[in-house]
């Protein structure tokens, strides 16, 4: 008679414990739906370079990057070049510590659609106690 009970308790056991995570499936798939687990990154910068780049004062837009550079170097410095593999900048921004520049466009940058990925590397070149020095960003986020 006790043998009979054994199927009983097995079922039991998996009614309650199935339903609860039949639950938990059902709230993950729904959170899955709306992108909680695909949140929107803001974009990155490289704020500690000795020629910097904040994550907001950067935009990809179409075929240009347009930036705005702050000197980190600890001294004043000018900045003569901004290049990445697909475009670049030639000027002359004399920028004080601490400084921000003028707005920097570097052209010639593959087109991107807006919302797409975006991941440049850019090295600049400035000019300050010693001649030609060289300051690398890498830029991550959407266009």
């Amino acid at each position: 008679m006790f043998g009979k009970r054994k199927g009983q308790a097995a079922m039991e056991y998996l009614m309650t414990y199935g339903w609860a995570i039949l639950a938990v499936v059902i709230v993950g798939g729904v959170l899955y739906y709306y992108g909680v687990f695909e949140p929107d990154l803001p974009d990155q910068g490289c704020p500690n370079a000795r020629v910097a780049v904040e994550g907001n004062a950067w935009e990809y837009d179409g075929t240009q990057l347009r930036l705005i550079a702050r000197n980190n170097a600890g001294q004043e410095i000018t900045v003569t070049e901004a290049v990445s593999e697909e475009g670049s900048w030639t000027g002359s921004e004399t920028l004080a510590i601490g400084e921000n520049s003028d707005e920097i466009t570097i052209s010639g940058m593959p087109e991107v659609e807006s919302g797409d990925a975006v991941d440049v590397d850019i090295e600049f070149t400035y000019d300050g106690a010693l001649e030609n020095q060289k300051s690398a960003c890498n830029l991550i986020g959407e266009a």
